[in-house]
């Protein structure tokens, strides 16, 4: 026994020593199992972070801030995000969703990234959606309440870019490869600041787009959605204020004086003209008055003249018709700022039935036909007027141009120096509040240069400086009416010597265009259309063939009338199809776009020839045949009524394309069969 535990005694600290050894060897290796598993998760945080500062312009921001760039407040907030998203706090995780990044679609043109500007505004304030508590779901449940400790703002942060990885945007007029990033950021920074952050994050290496598309990025500016003092201040906005307060007295005035006039007719049985007629003055401004009665304004809106000749109906039915298609394709051109697919849209213009679209300049040229045939026929159809003309002198002439001038001016400018100045605020307005980079400097060139406009010469000074680029049209219209009236004023004294005049008009405009085409290498292609757009659309010169063969065409009417109305069924019945026939060849003389310089001015000028001659022999064949189709057709009741808005369509369209547009928050993938179905 005591053997027994002499040898317990000698082995037991042998046996610890043992313990001892084989825990220490233990606990080494549990520490360096915790130890690697450290190790580990920090190399997974570490990458995570890295893929985050490349893959995530925001947290790459939060990354190369310091005190030095930023005043305090904001660099304090930019790091609580950046912190609050590694600790996947719901609010900053909220940020960081709402932040836009690269796109799809970067080749063809999407450079909208423009992440959720609704998203960022429920991280300021709590979401209002009702959703009741007692159901389980899967979100988080604050995902929608928790807001960020500080204030948030969404911001627009504009970049060009020069890479070579997409499609040449040189398809539009004015348009600029502009990359729009939509950020979540603090109020606490201003736009000067995130303007110099954006600057370092695109030299660094963090920017990973610019690596793989070689964009050489470059910070144009940075916008805050919000309204300047400085719009309120602009003129053009105190005078549509001004203008609008005095539309609605006027309004209100001839509400009380409608019901005043018709009271006392009614009480002393009176005519109504002897209740106006206290004096001339004074019966002037009852009538202007009476002007801004609205149920009186639209009761001649959807009434007809029951004295209005057919051939006058067809003209309405014509000018509706070419409305229509030309707001189609001022859809596709005044919306593109908003378009992610503008190569493709371009190219499925240039195919197919939406040829029409590419083709907008025969549809203007149906206008001026119109106006040079309304014009001449009603002058040679007043012979009173002719011989008038013929026997007095210069001065009687000169004088009644001036009159017909007058009249053509005060048709033409209230309307449009109204829209003029809705323009310039709208500009300024969409400049300031709307998510995208506006083009069109509208803004600023109709407050540098509405006196071109008030002259109707604004299309002498190319697109680049045009206040409402679409108004090109209005002052190549009163040019060529004015220059029309001069030539059928002559005509009156030497009926000769002007239809030799206005023959070699039409060669010389025709050799004019030719060699304008040679010196523009001009071809049959979109971006070749828009860089000669000032001197083959807007220029006087080269539009003026559709109104000379319009005028051409009024003259024949009228001389030829006797003959025109002693047709027989088989000669009128070929000028029907023959009009069709020539007009449709003339429209789709531009199908085959890949020719050369050469041939590409032929087809552009017969093209424009036969057009101009097919709805010229469409007017003949009116006046003689007002039951063929196309005339029942363009006679509807329904084109009579619309005729009377055709103007201000024109005019105001694009605005509202524009303000529609601009208001939007998401880029659009445009498509014509869309497009066209919405106008409908």
């Amino acid at each position: 026994m005591i053997k027994d535990n002499y040898l317990i005694l000698i082995l037991l600290p042998l046996l610890s020593q043992s313990l001892a050894v084989n825990v220490s060897n233990e606990y080494e290796t549990c520490n360096n199992n915790n130890n690697n598993n450290n190790n580990n998760n920090l190399w997974e945080f570490s990458t995570t972070e890295s893929f985050m500062e490349r893959s995530s312009i925001i947290f790459g921001l939060t990354k190369i801030v310091d005190e030095h760039n930023v005043n305090t407040n904001c660099y304090r907030h930019l790091k609580d995000i950046r912190n609050g998203i590694l600790q996947k706090e719901i609010w900053a995780i909220k940020v960081l969703d709402s932040c836009g990044t690269k796109s799809s679609g970067f080749i063809f043109g999407h450079n909208y990234w423009l992440g959720n500007r609704e998203g960022c505004t429920a991280v300021q304030q709590t979401f209002p959606l009702s959703l009741s508590s007692h159901i389980d779901r899967i979100m988080h449940k604050n995902l929608l309440t928790e807001t960020a400790p500080f204030d948030i703002d969404f911001r627009i942060v504009y970049l060009e870019h020069n890479s070579p990885w997409q499609v040449d945007n040189k398809l539009l007029i004015l348009q600029e490869r502009i990359i729009h990033i939509g950020l979540c950021l603090p109020s606490s920074c201003i736009n000067e600041e995130i303007h110099q952050l954006m600057k370092a994050y695109i030299q660094s290496h963090y920017f990973i787009e610019d690596d793989i598309f070689t964009m050489k990025p470059k910070v144009l500016y940075v916008k805050d959605l919000k309204i300047s003092e400085q719009f309120y201040k602009r003129l053009s906005f105190k005078i549509l204020r001004i203008f609008l307060m005095f539309c609605l007295i006027m309004i209100i005035l001839a509400l009380i004086l409608k019901r005043t006039i018709t009271t006392t007719y009614e009480s002393k049985n009176v005519k109504k003209s002897t209740v106006m007629n206290h004096s001339f003055i004074f019966e002037i401004v009852q009538r202007f008055i009476l002007s801004f009665d609205l149920e009186e304004n639209f009761s001649k809106l959807f009434t007809m003249k029951t004295t209005e000749s057919n051939n006058i109906s067809f003209i309405n039915g014509l000018r509706c018709v070419c409305a229509f298609f030309i707001i189609v394709s001022h859809v596709v051109v005044f919306a593109h700022f908003s378009s992610n697919n503008w190569p493709m849209l371009v190219s499925s213009m240039e195919t197919g039935i939406h040829r029409y679209l590419s083709s907008a300049v025969i549809l203007v040229d149906i206008c001026f036909v119109v106006s040079g045939f309304l014009q001449s026929s009603k002058f040679l159809g007043n012979p009173q007027l002719l011989e008038a003309l013929h026997r007095n002198n210069f001065r009687y002439s000169f004088k009644y141009f001036l009159e017909l001038f007058y009249h053509r001016y005060l048709r033409l400018s209230p309307l449009y120096f109204i829209v003029i100045i809705i323009v310039d605020t709208l500009y300024a307005y969409i400049r300031e509040i709307s998510v995208y980079h506006i083009y069109e400097k509208n803004d600023e060139f109709c407050s540098n240069y509405w006196w071109r406009n008030l002259l109707f010469i604004q299309n002498f000074f190319g697109q680049e400086n045009i206040c409402m680029v679409w108004s090109w049209y209005l002052a190549c219209d009163l040019q060529f009416f004015s220059i029309n009236a001069i030539i059928l004023i002559a005509y009156a004294k030497y009926p000769k010597g002007i239809k030799t005049t206005v023959l070699i008009l039409l060669l010389s405009n025709i050799v004019w265009t030719y060699l304008i085409g040679i010196k523009e290498n001009y071809r049959l292609s979109f971006d070749v259309f828009v860089a000669t757009v000032n001197s083959m659309y807007f220029n006087s010169f080269s539009r003026s063939l559709p109104y000379i063969f319009g005028s051409i065409c009024g003259w024949f009417s009228v001389e030829h009338k006797s003959e025109l109305l002693t047709l027989s069924k088989g000669r009128i019945l070929l000028l029907s199809y023959l009009s069709v026939l020539i007009f449709t060849v003339g429209y789709c003389s531009t199908s085959k776009r890949d020719v050369s310089t050469l041939h590409s001015i032929f087809v552009y000028i017969m093209g424009r020839c036969c057009s101009s001659l097919g709805i010229c022999l469409f007017i003949l064949n009116d006046k003689v045949n007002c039951n063929f189709w196309l005339s029942r057709l363009m006679q509807a009741k329904i084109f009579q009524h619309i005729n009377k808005l055709v103007y201000a369509i024109y005019l105001v369209g694009p605005c509202i394309i524009v303000l529609f547009t601009s208001l939007t928050s998401v880029s659009a993938y445009n498509e014509i069969h869309t497009i066209v179905s919405s106008e409908k």
